[in-house]
């Protein structure tokens, strides 16, 4: 089987393409907000633990600006949004379908019939995390997708196909394979001891 890399978390693009939104991508794509709500939040905890401030003035000044900045993130994310999808003339949905477009394009010519629709059904149902030992340091993410497909009649859902994504994390890259997960051996004591 060949192997496809592609760029992207493309069960992120699914939901993203649903308008299902992740936390976590705000503070990716804003993260100085984040370092700069760390940054009070460090300020104040040396105040009080310097005596030069009571502890509920630290946690007041903690929890306002942990409030401040958290409205800061939604706001300024929020407002980055809808200037990008002005200047686009594409929302985010739109830009992701065309995303997972290209991905149909790419499973379809690894003879894995499928279209975006049965695309959107995908489901992830076996992960496992390893670390690599080859040298690199880092963790390795191996999660099974099971997509449903056609058949060779064209019919829909009446197959699927198991999708092994290989993914490093920390990494942009994800690379695809028709794989299923090996089963792996339970032993029990002898007679139950």
């Amino acid at each position: 089987m060949k192997k496809l890399e592609i760029n992207y978390d493309f069960i992120d693009k699914i939901n993203e393409s649903e308008g299902k939104y992740k936390l976590k991508r705000l503070v990716k794509e804003f993260p100085y907000n984040l370092f700069l709500t760390a940054g009070f939040v460090t300020r104040d905890s040396i105040l009080y633990f310097t005596d030069q401030i009571t502890l509920e003035e630290a946690l007041g000044k903690i929890a306002s600006d942990v409030i401040i900045y958290g409205v800061i993130v939604f706001g300024i994310g929020s407002m980055y949004y809808v200037l990008k999808d002005r200047i686009l003339g594409s929302t985010r949905e739109e830009r992701a379908e065309s995303e997972l477009l290209g991905l149909v394009t790419q499973l379809n010519n690894l003879n894995i019939k499928v279209n975006l629709d049965l695309l959107k059904e995908a489901n992830v149902y076996h992960k496992k995390y390893s670390l690599l030992k080859d040298g690199r340091v880092g963790i390795m993410r191996e999660r099974y997708i099971e997509v449903p497909t056609y058949d060779n009649s064209n019919n829909t859902n009446t197959t699927t196909a198991s999708i092994k994504e290989e993914h490093v994390m920390g990494t942009r890259k994800y690379v695809l394979t028709l794989d299923t997960p090996k089963k792996e051996l339970v032993y029990k004591p002898a007679f139950n001891m």
